[in-house]
């Protein structure tokens, strides 16, 4: 056996682009590819031995799509390609994320939006925010709304449902949180 093969996980990510729906499917796209090309062993099953899925997830391992994919990375709060490149590897399997997003998501045909509009920035909290709308004569969250990304500034979520615990109907009072607890530093 050739010790040139790709990793089981890597050769999933390749065979889930080709939508092969059973093993005599990837058996026969196999004999028709250059072994160089694509070094994916013909019987994966041996070859890869207990880390090899069964054939429904080796060829079907379907990753996130690129919104669930950032709205992931905003969850988890991964700033850097090497933190997600770290995570990916640790958690494909769980999470079903592609180690390399651009390759994988070129190969579905697809434009991958890039880790810069993908990854998980730090943005003010919602004191700072508070005290930004205060100064800015901004007194509901339905004027924030109308807003939107025209006049707030990059640092500050423009929806605010992405500010933890912010309680609608004291913003809508005019109410602000305290300028005093913030929590961005």
């Amino acid at each position: 056996m050739s010790k040139n093969f790709w990793s089981c996980d890597r050769a999933m990510e390749w065979i889930s682009c080709l939508g092969l729906k059973s093993r005599e499917d990837f058996r026969k796209w196999r004999t028709e590819q250059n072994s160089w090309t694509y070094p994916i062993p013909y019987n994966p099953e041996v070859f890869y031995g207990k880390k090899f899925p069964g054939w429904p997830t080796f060829l079907s391992s379907r990753y996130l799509s690129q919104v669930e994919l950032y709205d992931l990375m905003q969850d988890l709060e991964i700033t850097t390609p090497e933190e997600y490149r770290h995570f990916a590897k640790n958690n494909q399997k769980t999470y079903k994320i592609p180690i390399y997003p651009a390759k994988y998501y070129e190969k579905k045909g697809e434009v991958f939006m890039g880790f810069k509009k993908m990854l998980f920035k730090k943005m003010d909290c919602l004191s700072c925010a508070s005290k930004w709308a205060m100064n800015s004569g901004i007194q509901t969250a339905t004027q924030w709304r109308i807003l939107g990304r025209k006049v707030i500034p990059s640092t500050m979520h423009a929806n605010l449902k992405r500010y933890r615990n912010i309680d609608n109907k004291y913003f809508l009072r005019g109410g602000y949180y305290e300028s005093n607890s913030c929590t961005c530093k």
